[in-house]
């Protein structure tokens, strides 16, 4: 394993018997706060272990730059995130937490308890926002390829660059130079793009007009013989949420989570109670990206229209069934 910081890590697991849940560093800042970040460099970092794979079920797995894990929005997003793709692992990126914080904010995910020294095959990585302070972790990465050999191994993270001008949408510095660096060391530890559904980008600098820029600056990188154990491996890029980045959540082989269809029927308009329903749910605040409020709204709009169709249903059908009888019969006729 190769750690940069100072101080042991730390792997949070459940209370269940072998089910492997966080790993997670506390690092002391000089301005006093402790990141509880899956390593422990501030500028740039990985970490990597080596748990029977029988141990943890890896396929149900994320990693997120939550960029601060103080907030209640942001505790809740997490929360949230777990509680959909069911996560068995979660690396947390920049969370940001004081060291007065750090048992409090750990109590936000009451069933997950703490323990040291609990390796698993995951590294999480988090790259310099510079190029030559980044030298040293694809170093490191290179070196560490060396000792795994045949073992599985995946590699996730925010990188902090793009592979290629493809993963840019917007004005950019010249980042050339950071580009193959970046592909020399993809070349040198022999490691694979995994498959990415969803969201091209993963970043966003929350600017608008001239000034927006996007990058795909996370992603997941796994070697030869993970592809032949979960050969169907792959990941989603999802929204971002309450940060800039964009969680990315492992899917694969034993992927059993299933997504209900939301169906709504026009008839629940004709109701006199949309209108101050919709409205009702609309003016909720919602902390977080644009993209991610709107998505909590809508959720919450569904069981609103639950409630419709559970008060307007029946007899809204059997209007308009009746309507479409007497259609049919002047067409008959």
């Amino acid at each position: 394993m190769y750690r940069s910081g100072r101080c042991r890590p730390t792997v949070s697991k459940p209370m269940a018997k072998d089910a492997v849940r966080t790993v997670q560093h506390t690092v002391p800042e000089e301005d006093g706060t402790v990141d509880m970040e899956i390593g422990t460099d501030e500028r740039s970092y990985i970490d990597k272990g080596k748990a029977p794979l029988a141990k943890c079920d890896i396929m149900n797995a994320a990693f997120w730059n939550v960029r601060g894990l103080n907030r209640r929005d942001h505790q809740v997003a997490v929360k949230e995130l777990v509680n959909e793709f069911r996560l068995n692992f979660l690396g947390l990126l920049e969370t940001r937490v004081s060291a007065v914080n750090v048992l409090r904010v750990q109590t936000f995910l009451p069933r997950w308890s703490w323990f040291t020294d609990y390796d698993m095959p995951a590294t999480v990585v988090y790259g310099a926002n510079d190029s030559v302070s980044r030298r040293g972790l694809w170093q490191s990465l290179v070196t560490l390829a060396d000792s795994i050999s045949d073992e599985p191994w995946i590699v996730g993270g925010d990188f902090n660059t793009v592979v290629d001008m493809s993963e840019v949408c917007g004005a950019s510095a010249d980042i050339h130079l950071a580009m193959n660096e970046f592909r020399d060391c993809i070349l040198g530890t022999g490691l694979i793009h995994l498959p990415v559904q969803g969201e091209l980008f993963s970043w966003h600098n929350c600017s608008e007009g001239d000034r927006s820029l996007w990058k795909r600056l996370d992603r997941l990188l796994v070697n030869d013989a993970w592809l032949r154990l979960w050969p169907n491996s792959h990941y989603q890029c999802l929204n971002a949420r309450t940060s800039d980045h964009s969680p990315l959540v492992l899917r694969g082989d034993t992927d059993n989570h299933t997504v209900s269809m939301f169906r709504f029927d026009n008839y629940l308009t004709m109701s006199s109670e949309f209108i101050p329903l919709v409205q009702n749910v609309w003016r909720h605040r919602i902390e977080g990206t644009s993209m991610y409020a709107v998505t909590r709204k809508l959720r919450a709009l569904k069981p609103v229209s639950a409630h419709l169709e559970r008060r307007k249903g029946t007899s809204v059908n059997v209007k308009l069934a009746a309507e479409f009888l007497a259609t049919v019969q002047q067409l008959l006729q």
